[in-house]
């Protein structure tokens, strides 16, 4: 396939995404036809794994692609003939990949704090939160909405004023993205992970609850390793 070498004039990961969108343009990829392996695409631009995880990611942001566990990539549509706007996109949005890696550093260890500083006020929103949110599995706008308001009481729990903040601007981010997938049909979030995820929070408000820091610690790792693996690890070459 005629991909060219990444180049810099741009984040290498929308360079890459440009091309991929290019080739799905050309008809060299339909909707339904699978993508090149995570490998074989590396080798082709001659970048790291990462970099073409981060590509895809961002695809899958934007609903071209879909990428499944243990399967591969599948393009879902065609670009617009016009991709400047989808470019403008993801050169001024932050990596998706970096904002993932970002909450896996921080939220765990704001799950330890909450579960060592709760007070009965955040133990009764979360638990609020929580009943709305296995309400809600058939109505996955209004779940993905109540799952970012049950992180960032998680974060307030904390009674750190940093922590807070910073998943205040990830919720930000998320909705942002939500809210125009959603509007255009093309979110990953199905009713089975909504429900495997309700199960994840389940586990770390019962570790709150308990005051165990090390199990909330745990249950918020768990809950985030689940959803990097579905958004970036697509199959095991």
């Amino acid at each position: 396939m005629p991909f060219k070498k990444a180049e810099r004039p741009k984040k290498l990961f929308v360079f890459i995404a440009d091309q991929i969108m290019e080739a799905i343009q050309n008809e060299e990829f339909q909707p339904g036809d699978m993508l090149p392996s995570e490998r074989s695409l590396a080798e082709k631009f001659a970048v790291s794994r990462p970099i073409i995880r981060e590509a895809i990611s961002s695809l899958q942001l934007l609903g071209i692609v879909q990428t499944y566990t243990g399967r591969g990539t599948i393009v879902l549509r065609k670009p617009p003939v016009d991709k400047s706007q989808q470019l403008w996109f993801l050169e001024n949005e932050e990596s998706p990949l970096q904002v993932l890696e970002a909450r896996m550093i921080v939220e765990p260890g704001s799950a330890k704090l909450a579960a060592e500083r709760r007070d009965s006020t955040s133990i009764t929103r979360m638990e609020k939160l929580l009943g709305e949110m296995e309400q809600s599995l058939d109505n996955l706008s209004r779940y993905s909405s109540l799952d970012m308001q049950f992180h960032l009481e998680v974060a307030i729990a904390s009674q750190n004023a940093v922590i807070q903040q910073f998943v205040e601007s990830v919720i930000k981010y998320g909705n942002q993205n939500l809210g125009r997938r959603i509007r255009e049909g093309t979110h990953h979030l199905g009713r089975s992970l909504a429900n495997q995820y309700v199960g994840h929070h389940r586990l770390l408000f019962e570790a709150i609850v308990a005051e165990d820091g090390d199990k909330a610690d745990e249950a918020m790792r768990v809950h985030l390793t689940s959803a990097y693996k579905n958004w970036f690890v697509s199959e095991k070459d």
